[in-house]
């Protein structure tokens, strides 16, 4: 890119407000203040919280060796008028610190403006720096830290004025070389600021290089005024310096007038930076792009092998999010035309977007404008468009805006159908009108018009029918349709049969919608509601397997059989019984609970197989003869077999005597002889022993 050599000192002052900046004060010091007169200065003079003694600071005089030192620690506030002040160190060498001003310190510092002051910095230094401060971090790289005050610049009315011109890679008003500016108020007075090459007018130092972090302007807020910023070449009038990035600027009144370098924004980035969060919403503001920059945007774009800060590769072109026009703000602006040596136009950049994109040094395309007429997303954040914006053709000159003899870019309002039928004329005027739309006449049979959108696939309007459209580009309106959908009401699913949502459904495309504006498609997955099944409870002796939910049953109660008949006959040895259920897969064995006979429990071996009790015989043995229950005890159920006891000698069980019956005669007789013969000897033993 080309870089212009600045000129500046007194001589660019001078040009610049039409006389010379060189006053030589002569004030007296006053009781009620504390002057310091810089043509008395010996060494940079120091201003703190204890400068004055209570008393208000006032600097003047003229000084070409020696500048300004402002410092204010946490907490505090410090004040300091610049009456008629001339502080010109362009001949001082950089290694001097040859800042005109410093403000500096986690503190507030306020300049108030009293009759005419200019202040010139040397090479790679600014005439009032204001840079953000750096700490060395534990890897060995710097970082930018937020531990800073507020620089705030105010005047009792405009014609006090102040002229601040940075020296060459330094912001007017700002950082320094490889320095960010951030934390600067304008609130009064007539401001002018003059970036060296490729520093900001206002914001950030030069860069140096894509790859560096620091150059950027951040947190710059103009509420009143009269502000011109001005900057270097690849530098913007208020943002980034050359490869700066911007960010945080707001403008709530004033007049302000931004003016970029070549390739830069004359509000926004510099080259090959992005833009973000421009916010205004009052005052007055003109914008110009320099050669190939955006008037409001990021810089000029270029992908030859060279990366953006952070080591991302560089896009097409720049990022621009977060800008906002709205409220009482009037905006005038216009991108810059590039041209090749010849004087041919190779490409413009945007009034409002990006700066010229290119790819190679001879391949060249306009930059991207901001392409909507109320809210659009761009960079991936929402753009919003509502004041009064005047957008210029691109090379259009501060002096034409002001002379009323610039050119707005003209747009015509399209209205498409987008299925429908009809026709509706379209709307040409210049950009920046409010628009209320006319009525639709279109219309579509079976569907109902919603509004308009910017995407003819929407299926949502994002212009309402009744709103009021900001124009600030050729852009086309698609009518958005709606079926007449008909509701159908949702229906439970049950055990055997699927049930299905609320949903809306359209006779002429056939299609079903979640919702009643059609917004959603409805698929089978989303409708249908899948019947739940049977919640089975068990079968019982008493039922069979019955549903909890619905009622309905499967199957027969549960009912166990002996396997070896109702009924057995036993006349010795064990007695083995199996029995089975009617169930699929036989579980009777685990529901096994007692075996009983004649209703007492008994001692029952029980085996797998399918459930198999042996009986043992000397249980048996203790039945009377004659015929007994068996009954095996299920958890959900029971079986009976009939038991038949033989009466025969091999049970060991004697026969009940018969009633009336003798017992017979020669065992009797026998019996009779033995117990007369042992009375007999048992006799004759106790005489014996008598004697």
């Amino acid at each position: 890119m080309k870089h212009r050599r600045r000129i500046v000192g007194l001589l660019l002052c001078a040009i610049l407000t039409g006389g010379m900046c060189t006053v030589k004060s002569q004030v007296s010091k006053a009781e009620d203040e504390y002057i310091i007169d810089m043509s008395d200065a010996t060494s940079r003079v120091i201003i703190d919280a204890t400068t004055g003694d209570g008393k208000p600071v006032v600097v003047t005089g003229n000084s070409s060796e020696y500048g300004l030192d402002i410092s204010a620690d946490s907490g505090e506030n410090i004040t300091v008028i610049f009456r008629n002040l001339t502080v010109d160190l362009s001949a001082v060498r950089p290694d001097n610190n040859a800042n005109a001003v410093v403000v500096e310190g986690e503190g507030n510092v306020t300049i108030q403006l009293e009759g005419k002051s200019c202040l010139t910095g040397g090479p790679m230094r600014s005439a009032i720096e204001k840079t953000v401060p750096r700490s060395l971090g534990s890897n060995g790289f710097e970082y930018e830290t937020d531990t800073q005050g507020w620089l705030t610049i105010s005047a009792d009315d405009n014609s006090n004025e102040l002229i601040a011109a940075g020296g060459s890679g330094a912001a007017g008003i700002g950082g320094v070389e490889r320095f960010s500016g951030s934390k600067i108020k304008i609130a009064g007075g007539t401001v002018t600021a003059i970036g060296g090459t490729c520093g900001a007018g206002i914001g950030g130092g030069n860069k140096d290089n894509p790859y560096d972090y620091f150059g950027n302007g951040t947190d710059i807020v103009i509420t009143g005024g009269i502000v011109k910023a001005i900057g270097g070449d690849n530098a913007a009038g208020i943002g980034g310096g050359n490869y700066g990035h911007c960010s945080n600027v707001t403008i709530t009144g004033g007049t302000v007038t931004a003016i970029g370098g070549d390739g830069a924004a004359g509000l926004g980035s510099g080259l090959l930076a992005n833009c973000t969060n421009i916010t205004v919403t009052g005052g007055t503001v003109y914008a110009v792009g320099g050669d190939g920059g955006p008037g409001i945007g990021c810089g000029q774009y270029y992908s030859a092998g060279i990366q953006q800060s952070m080591g991302d590769p560089v896009k097409e072109c720049g990022t621009v999010s977060g800008i906002t026009i709205s409220g009482t703000a009037v905006v005038h602006t216009a991108g810059g035309m590039l041209k090749n040596s010849k004087g041919d136009i190779l490409a413009n950049g945007a009034a409002v977007g990006t700066g010229v994109r290119h790819n190679t040094e001879t391949s060249y395309s306009d930059g991207a404008e901001v392409e909507l007429c109320t809210t659009g997303e761009v960079g991936g954040e929402t753009v919003q468009l509502t004041g009064k914006i005047n957008k210029y053709k691109a090379g259009t000159t501060l002096e034409q805006m002001l002379a009323g003899e610039a050119q707005t870019v003209e747009f015509v309002l399209t209205f498409d159908p987008n299925g429908g039928e009809g026709s509706m004329e379209p709307l040409r005027g210049t950009t920046g009108l409010r628009i209320p739309l006319p009525k639709n006449a279109f219309t579509r049979k079976g569907y109902a018009f919603l509004g308009w959108s910017y995407n003819p696939d929407s299926v949502s309007s994002t212009v309402g029918p009744d709103d009021i459209v900001v124009s600030h580009n050729s852009v086309t309106l698609y009518a958005v349709w709606n079926c007449v959908l008909v509701k159908t009401e949702a229906v439970e699913a049950t055990c055997t049969t699927d049930g299905h949502a609320e949903y809306w459904s359209c006779d002429t495309c056939e299609e079903k919608f979640l919702d009643g504006e059609g917004n959603t498609v409805a698929t089978e997955e989303d409708i249908v509601i899948p019947a739940t099944g049977h919640k089975w409870k068990p079968a019982t002796a008493d039922a069979p397997k019955t549903c909890e939910v619905c009622g309905a049953t499967e199957g027969e109660p549960i009912q166990y059989s002996s396997q070896g008949g109702e009924t057995v006959e036993w006349e010795s040895g064990d007695l083995v019984l199996t029995f089975k259920s009617n169930e699929a897969e036989d579980t009777s064995f685990e529901k096994y609970r007692e075996t009983l006979i004649d209703g007492a429990p008994v001692e029952a071996d029980v085996k797998r197989g399918s459930t198999i009790v042996t009986i043992a015989e000397a249980t048996l043995r203790t039945l009377p003869a004659g015929e007994h229950t068996v009954t095996v005890v299920f958890s959900d159920g029971t079986s009976e077999v009939k038991l038949e006891v033989e009466k025969t000698a091999e049970t060991g069980r004697m026969e009940s005597p018969k009633t009336g019956d003798g017992l017979p005669a020669a065992p009797l007789a026998a019996a009779v002889v033995i117990a007369v013969t042992g009375l007999c000897f048992c006799a004759l033993r106790r005489r014996e022993a008598a004697k």
